[in-house]
């Protein structure tokens, strides 16, 4: 039965949504996936269809590093990595990323499914922390994405199932979203979500000015990765293009006459988009000569996968910034049983060993 009565003294949050366990598990969980995208970045272990001569410049300045470091170590003897060896140390850092993706994916995905069915028992302030842990969860999700591109492309049918799983993810994470705008500055945190919906909270004051925007942007910004990664995953010429193909797509077949092949239209959207950068380089060269290698650095920057890894690091250093501002500055007064280390949390933090043994088993299968 539905209690919306506001109860007196401490609040006792569920544990295992925010419990320092659950949290551990998703701090570690987005480090170590942080880490290993940069790692196998640097390494030159990911896929190189994507990069360009920009992040060639930087995988090759990580090595000379790398190489100087040994050197003035005496201790340390690299010898110098077979074929095989190198082929093994890139399919297990995939396998590694691939399966710490899919992790927060389904993560993500059972916070927000388990927040949704239990409106009636969760709090409005459970609900806050289940919606940071979610964004998190998202962002590091998105951060893996590019890494594993080219992967996902090849692999059409799981290509599918993961999307179907992000579009449901951005559903969810959008209504608890709404309810948390809802709930803003309601003195009601430690009632269930389900008595927003009722007239027993009518007497509290609402939302006093308009909600805050920077958890707007933040939301925006999961939605804006998502929708250029997803349409990135079914074009071969990119989203932008794609975009721009399918409305020409559709206007000429509005028209009578011949009709394009739809490929076609996407090749040359993305050969004129080439041509326009190549003709701005060129008329700051003739008008600007000075700042033309800056321009051609800025395009050169953007195309590479170097440019995500400041998203990258802004969505982590804010993910962790939002859940400590909602676990602990925002929270209301908690009991001693809200840091509770239950079964959950526990299992939680022994799931985090399974992208391990992936990248092992991939790893030692081939060497």
């Amino acid at each position: 039965m539905l209690n919306c009565t506001i109860p007196d003294g401490s609040f006792t949050a569920n544990p295992d949504i925010a419990g320092p366990g659950v949290l551990a598990a998703f701090f570690f969980t987005a480090a170590i996936t942080i880490i290993a995208v940069v790692f196998g970045y640097l390494t030159g272990s990911l896929d190189g269809d994507f990069l360009n001569d920009l992040d060639y410049v930087a995988i090759k300045g990580a090595k000379v590093l790398g190489n100087k470091l040994r050197r003035k170590s005496p201790d340390i003897e690299a010898p110098e990595p077979s074929p095989k060896s190198n082929q093994a140390r890139k399919e297990a850092i995939q396998q590694f990323i691939l399966a710490l993706s899919d992790q927060q994916l389904v993560t993500g995905l059972a916070l927000l499914v388990c927040g949704v069915l239990n409106q009636e028992s969760v709090s409005v302030y459970e609900n806050s922390v289940l919606l940071s842990l979610a964004w998190f969860s998202s962002t590091t999700h998105l951060a893996t994405l590019d890494a594993l591109r080219t992967h996902l492309k090849t692999h059409g049918v799981i290509k599918h199932i993961r999307v179907v799983g992000m579009v449901c993810v951005l559903t969810l994470l959008s209504y608890t979203f709404c309810i948390n705008i809802i709930a803003m500055d309601k003195k009601s945190s430690t009632v269930p979500v389900q008595c927003l919906f009722s007239d027993t909270l009518g007497d509290l004051p609402g939302p006093t000015g308009p909600p805050d925007v920077i958890p707007i942007l933040a939301l925006l910004l999961v939605f804006a990765g998502y929708l250029v990664r997803i349409l990135d995953l079914y074009s071969e010429y990119g989203p932008s293009s794609y975009l721009y193909a399918t409305l020409e797509y559709i206007l000429i077949h509005r028209r009578p006459g011949p009709n394009q092949e739809y490929s076609s239209l996407m090749a040359e959207h993305q050969a004129a988009s080439l041509v326009r950068s190549l003709k701005t380089i060129g008329k700051f060269r003739t008008k600007i000569p000075k700042y033309s290698k800056l321009l051609e650095a800025l395009y050169a920057y953007d195309a590479s996968f170097l440019s995500s890894l400041q998203s990258i690091a802004f969505s982590f250093t804010y993910g962790i910034c939002q859940v400590a501002n909602y676990r602990v500055v925002l929270a209301p007064d908690l009991s001693a049983a809200s840091n509770y280390m239950g079964f959950g949390q526990m299992m939680a933090v022994f799931l985090l060993l399974l992208p391990f043994l992936s990248a092992g088993e991939t790893y030692y299968g081939i060497t």
